[in-house]
């Protein structure tokens, strides 16, 4: 075998495996392990967990098995779905309220993507702030307000129109968040 040979056989060798490593990759993610929950699939991605919904993907970040130590009391989806608006609120000088902030954006998105209601935002306490001042005594059953509060339980409870969603951690309000949209597209109950 010449040199040309041995330059042509390792050129098809290095391209053989090259051709046979995406196969293999896109094979492999094609096939990726998806979970089950009430019906519906979630597949494991950079952004979370996805399934899914009238053709849109959503993305969360835990598992709704996981979230089913959360005590919600019934109605929740009675109360937030199939409104024109809803009401977001919660105090700023809480304790993480930067993480209700972020939650807020996670939860706005996923109300006028899948819900195509109008997000009010406000604060329980404004003073010093451009937000208008919502709380539970401004809920309706047109526009219910949603609201966040520190506690030393985690749970979600309803009350005339206002849903609490009560966290006692930074983790916290995260689950919550993604329990609240589980519920509102009924994933979870």
């Amino acid at each position: 075998m010449d040199m040309f040979d041995k330059k042509v056989v390792m050129s098809v060798f290095i391209a053989a495996i090259m051709i046979l490593s995406t196969i293999g990759f896109v094979a492999n993610y094609q096939t990726s392990e998806s979970l089950k929950y009430n019906g519906h699939k979630f597949y494991k991605t950079q952004k979370g967990l996805m399934t899914r919904m009238d053709g849109k993907a959503l993305y969360f970040n835990y598992f709704p098995k996981s979230l089913e130590d959360i005590n919600v009391t019934e109605g929740i989806s009675s109360i937030l779905n199939n409104k024109e608006s809803v009401s977001f609120t919660y105090n700023p000088n809480a304790t993480h309220a930067d993480a209700i902030a972020e939650m807020y954006f996670y939860l706005e998105q996923a109300f006028t993507g899948m819900k195509n209601a109008y997000v009010l935002q406000g604060l329980t306490n404004s003073t010093g702030y451009t937000l208008p001042e919502i709380n539970c005594k401004d809920a309706t059953e047109f526009v219910p307000v949603l609201i966040f509060e520190q506690s030393n339980e985690t749970r979600i409870t309803t009350e005339n129109n206002c849903v609490k969603a009560y966290f006692a951690t930074r983790t916290d309000v995260s689950r919550l968040g993604d329990r609240i949209v589980y519920s509102i597209t009924g994933i979870m109950q």
